[in-house]
């Protein structure tokens, strides 16, 4: 994504893992960290037929926004 990154967005936040991103057609996603990784057991066992063994924290763009933003602090030298 070419555009500049609204002030408070998903790559901004200080829940979002951007050390996980990837990137496709140019845009980047990571995953959102506020909250434990959940799980599908439903979907889990039709798709997979086992039970799951990890959970798995929502994939999101960069550019994403939701009620939950709170900025990230800044680097700090070690």
């Amino acid at each position: 994504m070419s555009e500049e990154l609204p002030d408070e967005c998903c790559a901004k936040c200080r829940f979002y893992d951007r050390d996980d991103y990837d990137v496709i057609d140019g845009d980047k996603f990571g995953f959102c960290r506020r909250y434990p990784p959940s799980i599908n057991f439903e979907r889990w066992r039709r798709e997979v037929g086992l039970n799951p063994v990890c959970g798995v924290s929502p994939p999101v763009w960069e550019h994403d926004w939701c009620g939950e933003f709170q900025p990230r602090q800044p680097d700090k030298p070690a």
